[in-house]
C-alpha cells in the first residue's frame, strides 16, 4: 500500500503513532523540566541543550514509540539521537524559513 501511495502520489501517508501514542509524548514534553538554556530563544532545538540528562530523557522516551517502528520500515538503521524543535507563538522570533530539513514539520492538531 505505501509502495503504491509513493508511485502514485510521491509520497505517502503514514499513520504512526495512535492518539494515545501522541498524548503520552505531548505529557512527556508538557511535565519535562525544560532546560534553563533554551527559554531565551524564539525557536530553539533539544539537542543544543548542555542538560544531558534532559537529552538522554527525551531520547528514551521518544524511542519507546518510535525505535520498533521504524526498524520495520527502515531494517538497517537504529536511532541515535531524538530531538524536539521548540517554537515560541511569536512569529516574529520564531519564524522557520523555507527549508528542506524533514525533520521540521509544522504540527496541526
Amino acid at each position: 500500500m505505501i509502495k503504491q501511495e509513493l508511485e502514485e502520489n510521491g509520497y505517502a501517508v503514514i499513520d504512526f503513532l495512535s492518539q494515545t501514542e501522541v498524548q503520552s509524548l505531548l505529557n512527556f514534553d508538557k511535565n519535562s523540566p525544560f532546560p534553563q538554556n533554551l527559554l531565551a530563544a524564539g525557536m530553539t532545538f533539544s539537542i543544543n541543550t548542555s542538560d544531558l540528562a534532559y537529552r538522554t530523557l527525551l531520547t528514551q522516551e521518544v524511542k519507546k514509540y518510535f525505535a520498533q517502528k521504524l526498524a520495520i520500515l527502515f531494517p538497517e538503521y537504529r536511532i541515535m539521537l531524538c530531538n524536539l524543535v521548540f517554537k515560541s507563538p511569536d512569529v516574529l522570533s520564531s519564524e522557520m524559513p523555507l527549508n528542506q530539513d524533514p525533520s521540521l514539520v509544522e504540527r496541526h492538531f
